[in-house]
């Protein structure tokens, strides 16, 4: 089984722990987004790899009309008792990134927290691209949240461990030069000493070749930068966030 399958299964109870997640940084997450496009607040929006919906719901609650869509039934099992929670109705769809089922609908489609390049093959991950412009309405927006591969590079630890607020988080990472991959290895360990593991392996894009795929896939691109904060994107930004529009 791919490891994008097979993940979700294993982090499904600790998600949001294990990467630090918090409501504040959904919060201003979602004010990037909306400060960085001009969208009607009945707007459609489709939040891709939407995970357990912390965006989706965030934007539901502001009244738009949004769409999640991801291949793990767990985690949308859990998106769903969540919007159902906050009293907000959002649109689950369990599918395929590379299937996005809406064609000509949606004004802004994102992808948040690096959850695109999963797959081993280079026009699968552009395919992906392709998705996006067929799904979106003429002039509609697409907003690509991503790691800086040459950040990565450049700063690379084989072993990284941090302390989360629920445990101890421990990745060892290794680089394939050859395939262009970030593979790691991670275990979170829980106050009470039980402990999951698995694996992620994720093709590193630089800039460049990111540009280069969405002009493939017919993006104009309108703005790009090194974090949410719109600090300029360069070798000392981790993160890569791209604005382009249909």
């Amino acid at each position: 089984m791919e490891w994008w399958k097979k993940t979700p299964k294993v982090i499904l109870g600790d998600y949001e722990s294990i990467f630090g997640l918090s409501d504040e940084i959904t919060r201003r997450e979602v004010k990037f987004l909306l400060d960085e496009v001009s969208i009607d607040t009945r707007a459609a929006i489709l939040d891709l790899c939407c995970g357990t919906g912390r965006h989706s719901i965030e934007l539901a609650k502001l009244g738009y009309a949004v769409t999640g869509l991801d291949i793990s039934e767990e985690l949308l099992r859990i998106a769903k008792q969540k919007a159902l929670d906050a009293n907000v109705e959002v649109r689950f769809i369990q599918e395929d990134m590379r299937n996005i089922p809406d064609k000509n609908i949606f004004d802004l489609v994102f992808i948040m927290f690096g959850a695109w390049g999963y797959f081993n093959e280079d026009d699968q991950n552009l395919r992906v691209l392709f998705q996006v412009y067929e799904a979106l309405r003429k002039d509609g927006h697409f907003v690509l949240d991503f790691f800086n591969h040459d950040w990565i590079v450049k700063n690379f630890q084989p072993y990284y461990w941090s302390k989360m607020k629920d445990g101890f988080l421990l990745e060892k990472r290794q680089l394939d030069l050859i395939n262009g991959r970030h593979n790691s290895l991670s275990y979170f360990i829980k106050p009470n000493g039980d402990f999951i593991e698995w694996e992620t392996s994720v093709r590193g894009y630089t800039l460049a070749e990111i540009l280069s795929m969405l002009d493939k896939a017919n993006f104009t691109v309108c703005n790009i930068y090194g974090g949410i904060n719109r600090e300029p994107y360069s070798l000392e930004s981790p993160r890569l966030l791209v604005h382009s529009k249909k």
